[in-house]
């Protein structure tokens, strides 16, 4: 896939921090629009650190993803047997079918209890 330059490699080449780039934008993915609804924001999209899951400029994949599907994408952080030890992860089905991306309502981020709007 592309190669992502380090920060320091873009720093100083930005109108703003990249943490606040993304969401000067996608405002509701940020922090304060998390907090005012009481929701939970999953870790990279706390910190601004979309570059973890997005291609800023292009990619060949849906929502500008860095890989092709969510579980190629959520096992690159979180651990795939740790989940698979659960009866509702050993379907196979893609970690969105139940999971909001960025925020719901609680660290489980189910869209049973909050359905994300994109």
């Amino acid at each position: 896939g592309p190669v992502m330059p380090s920060l320091s490699d873009v720093a100083g080449r930005l109108v703003m921090p990249l943490s606040e780039l993304c969401i000067d934008c996608h405002t509701s993915k940020s922090q304060e629009a998390a907090y005012s609804k009481k929701l939970w924001l999953h870790g990279p999209s706390a910190q601004g650190e979309c570059v973890l899951c997005h291609q800023p400029h292009q990619s060949e994949f849906r929502y500008m993803l860095l890989k092709k599907n969510s579980v190629e994408l959520c096992t690159e952080c979180h651990a795939k047997r740790l989940m698979r030890e659960s009866e509702s992860h050993k379907t196979g089905d893609e970690c969105i079918s139940c999971h909001n991306p960025h925020l719901g309502k609680d660290s489980q981020l189910l869209k049973k209890d909050y359905v994300e709007q994109f």
